[in-house]
């Protein structure tokens, strides 16, 4: 990850939590809906599926190491954390099953979220009209819509195999992992699967 990605990612993540804090405030709750079932209890549901995994399965979870020092109030603070990267299996068939037992729920909140948010770019027409702020609803649906996209067309790469697969050896076994194309990098499906 570069610098300019490891700054703009939680900035872009601070103002996305604002806009829908603001969004809330004018009858559009879906975007800070989308943040605390798919960003939080999804991911949590998510880390937790793949612990079991871990546990049952053969399966490699590829974790890295995150650290950082801040100087909060004048106190040095440092810490450490372990990120989920990827998950390799001993086949793409169970790679994909996987896979699809991860999107498969996150396809169906995403999908009720957009109809939620339809409904209430409906019931706020009138209200649209006296103030356009509330026009923020049209906002909210859209970024739902788009991540309806994202998630139909992570489904879609998995269902055609449109995955670049990696296979390394471990051991006396082959275990592979999935990564996607995107512009100037490969970036692991598994934290695609999260965003």
């Amino acid at each position: 990850m570069s610098e300019s990605q490891s700054v703009m990612g939680p900035t872009l993540f601070m103002f996305t939590v604002i806009f829908a804090a603001f969004a809330m405030y004018f009858e559009a709750p879906v975007m800070m809906f989308y943040l605390v079932f798919v960003r939080l209890i999804y991911a949590i549901f998510v880390s937790i599926v793949i612990d079991r995994w871990k546990n049952t399965l053969p399966v490699l979870v590829e974790t890295s190491k995150i650290r950082w020092n801040r100087n909060i109030n004048g106190i040095p603070v440092s810490d450490t954390t372990n990120a989920l990267v990827n998950l390799h299996f001993k086949s793409e068939r169970e790679l994909k099953r996987a896979f699809l037992t991860l999107l498969i729920p996150k396809a169906i909140i995403v999908v009720a979220l957009a109809v939620l948010a339809m409904v209430n770019v409906y019931q706020n027409v009138d209200d649209m009209i006296n103030s356009p702020l509330h026009g923020i609803s049209i906002v909210v649906a859209c970024y739902i819509l788009v991540k309806v996209c994202w998630v139909f067309h992570l489904l879609a790469t998995l269902k055609s195999s449109k995955w670049y697969l990696h296979n390394a050896a471990f051991g006396e076994d082959t275990y592979y992992s999935a990564y996607l194309s995107l512009p100037d990098t490969l970036e692991p499906y598994l934290i695609k699967v999260f965003e």
